[in-house]
């Protein structure tokens, strides 16, 4: 299982991780939870990975727990889009969240995603950011937005993000860590990273 602390981290005898996971669900060691495959592939793949699950949005304390990572954040809603997760239908506020510790609800912010993202922006303004998920997925182009009834733009100048992932992301996301890792080894220039990110688009 992925470190969630720097107590664990300090057990496996890392001092940073390669790729940090921020998911918008309580994270469970299971193949249905795409953040928990995602961590497992880099993992496998021979990153060092740490995972910070249902962060508290309100301040900066819950995104600089781990540290920065020496590649990249991987950004996620969860497995539902945290609308939906929020939200019926009817625009009712949801009682339950069902990946959340005890089914409570509010563990998510809204358009999760963006918000995330936004804040590790704030604290670590250099770190690529990668995001991924049915929300980014659903939301990549412009799009009807049920909630606003409007278009919205695409997530991706929302969030800021570097790179965004849809669909099953299983090897983009290990290619994407493989072609930072290997320019991270080369001599850095002032735009190195960012020509790699380009690259990568």
């Amino acid at each position: 299982m992925p470190p969630m602390s720097r107590r664990a981290m300090a057990a496996l005898g890392w001092d940073e991780c390669d790729v940090i996971v921020v998911s918008g669900d309580a994270y469970v060691d299971h193949p249905s939870f795409g953040s928990a495959v995602i961590a497992r592939v880099l993992l496998d793949a021979g990153f060092r990975v740490g995972v910070i699950a249902q962060p508290r949005w309100a301040g900066a304390d819950d995104f600089a727990a781990l540290g920065k990572p020496r590649l990249f954040f991987g950004v996620t809603a969860g497995n539902v889009d945290s609308q939906v997760a929020n939200y019926s239908p009817s625009l009712q506020r949801r009682r339950e969240d069902d990946f959340s510790p005890g089914g409570r609800p509010g563990l998510r912010p809204n358009r999760a995603t963006t918000v995330y993202c936004n804040r590790l922006r704030e604290v670590f303004p250099g770190v690529p950011l990668v995001i991924g998920g049915i929300e980014a997925s659903l939301r990549r182009l412009a799009h009807y937005d049920y909630w606003e009834n409007s278009v919205r733009r695409s997530i991706l100048l929302d969030t800021r993000a570097d790179i965004l992932l849809y669909g099953m992301a299983e090897r983009g996301i290990v290619d994407v860590a493989t072609r930072l890792a290997i320019e991270e080894e080369k001599p850095q220039t002032p735009n190195s990273k960012l020509q790699v990110l380009d690259g990568l688009r």
